[in-house]
């Protein structure tokens, strides 16, 4: 319809907004810290057209390979030797390669009769375009993308960064020209949301921790130093990630997130034994050191038994070793600072904080048991749910040991039900889980010897049928009709053979 048409925005020019990407952007991209290129996609080059008459060529008894050869021998830059001016040197350079069409039209081909013949007697030279080499589309118009790679090793959330901030000053420089630099893709978005993620399991796993525990031990001076362990071991976790040159990454937050479960396994054990020892009247001090003495040997074997587990992977190479490398690197870390905060610090923490006389009146084991010794009737579920879960587990025990036979059937069973457990609820196996990064990407394979036309025309039927997901506004009734999620962006690149959506 006309006047819907007269709102449409103006077509833009693409080898003009190329050319100017290429003296004003590209260079721009490139010099951010940790790219390593920056590459335009999309429009058509410039570049010096020679329109050969072969019949002013054949007067003269000359050929097309005639004037290729004099046209690549003037356009170079030589080498002009070195200038030396007291401790410096100079490196001159001339420059030889065409930059303009008249510069092509003075070439000389050759000489006949005496007289020069030069490129203008037999062609005519304008400055034109390359045949396009591909094809960038956004939203269905023509557009020009450009496309960053970074420098290995660089760290990825830095280079986006920098980026980010160099971009948005280009746009707002673009924007009186009426046009704007836009961001496609940024993989850091599904980085930040992966720490994000992995970040909160962190906390909301700690708080459980220390709630369970809390629930557990009724006493909050008891929790709070082995709240200890958790804070201490991952600092020291940061630590050893930083002297083995590892960066804090997803795998690495992954792995101490993993960790942070076995970090008060430790503490636990130990604090366990200093307050069955505090509870019987002995000093906080001498609870802390005799209570430590008596569990050292087992955490220590417990502990060495865990980070066994986890250090081979270090050492292994390939893609294994990176892939797992860093989540090995934190476990083994964490669990092993573990046993060094178990040993120390909640010794420490117990001693210091085990001081109340009132506390001690009012601490009880687990099993309900006062400071002498006798059971003291608790009617709160918990306790009472502890006692019979006891007499069961105890009951069960006394089964089992009467008789050498019942052990072996025992074992038998358990190791059969695991046995067959696993048979029935492995799950499928792949090399990788398949991510979430908010980006559907589909590569289309068009025949041999298609051109860029058919490839266009592919486009055309993947954007006739997304065109209903982006043209909608959020939060009408179109947007509600649609059966998948509003589309962000959509783009289409045709390069060579290599053709792709997103």
């Amino acid at each position: 319809h006309p006047e819907i048409a007269s709102l449409a925005p103006p077509a833009i020019d693409v080898e003009a907004v190329r050319r100017m990407a290429e003296d004003e952007i590209e260079s721009r991209l490139e010099r951010v810290d940790g790219v390593s290129s920056a590459d335009l996609v999309g429009g058509r080059e410039d570049e010096l057209q020679v329109i050969i008459d072969p019949q002013l060529l054949a007067a003269r008894n000359l050929t097309i390979e005639d004037l290729r050869l004099a046209l690549a021998g003037q356009n170079q830059d030589t080498s002009g030797g070195d200038l030396w001016e007291g401790k410096r040197r100079y490196v001159v350079r001339t420059l030889g390669q065409f930059r303009s069409p008249e510069q092509v039209e003075g070439v000389i081909i050759a000489r006949r009769e005496g007289n020069p013949v030069y490129v203008r007697d037999v062609a005519r030279v304008h400055l034109g375009s390359k045949k396009p080499d591909g094809i960038v589309r956004r939203f269905g118009a023509n557009n020009i993308a450009i496309r960053v790679t970074r420098e290995s090793g660089a760290n990825v959330l830095d280079v986006m960064r920098r980026l980010r901030e160099v971009a948005a000053r280009i746009d707002r420089q673009l924007a009186p020209r009426g046009l704007a630099l836009s961001l496609v893709y940024d993989e850091t978005t599904y980085i930040d949301s992966a720490i994000g993620l992995v970040n909160d399991n962190i906390l909301v796993g700690g708080l459980l921790t220390l709630g369970t525990l809390l629930i557990f031990l009724r006493n909050i001076r008891s929790t709070l130093i082995v709240a200890l362990s958790i804070p201490v071991s991952v600092m020291g976790t940061f630590l050893a990630l930083a002297a083995c040159d590892r960066t804090l990454n997803v795998i690495s937050l992954a792995g101490i997130a993993f960790a942070v479960g076995m970090l008060i396994d430790n503490s636990v054990v130990v604090l366990e034994n200093i307050f069955v020892h505090w509870t019987a009247g002995r000093s906080p001090r001498e609870a802390a050191v005799t209570g430590t003495r008596e569990v050292w040997g087992a955490i220590l074997a417990s502990t060495l038994t865990n980070v066994a587990v986890f250090l081979p992977v270090l050492f292994v190479e390939g893609e294994v070793g990176q892939l797992f490398g860093d989540i090995a690197l934190a476990i083994a870390a964490a669990v092993g600072l573990s046993i060094l905060v178990s040993g120390l610090v909640v010794p420490t923490a117990a001693a210091l904080l085990l001081q109340s006389r009132h506390a001690r009146a009012a601490a009880t084991v687990v099993t309900g048991e006062n400071v002498a010794g006798d059971t003291v009737p608790r009617g709160d579920i918990l306790t009472r749910f502890g006692a019979a879960f006891m007499r069961v587990v105890i009951g069960i025990d006394r089964f089992l040991l009467a008789g050498v036979w019942r052990q072996v059937a025992a074992s038998t069973l358990m190791v059969g039900l695991a046995a067959l457990a696993t048979w029935i609820l492995m799950p499928k196996v792949e090399y990788l889980p398949e991510g979430n990064r908010n980006l559907v990407f589909g590569i289309l394979l068009p025949p041999p010897g298609y051109n860029l036309d058919e490839l266009l025309r592919m486009g055309d039927l993947v954007e006739e049928r997304l065109i209903r997901y982006w043209d909608v506004d959020p939060g009408t009734p179109e947007a509600a009709s649609l059966d998948a999620p509003i589309l962000a962006d959509c783009f289409f690149v045709a390069r060579g053979r290599s053709v792709f959506i997103g």
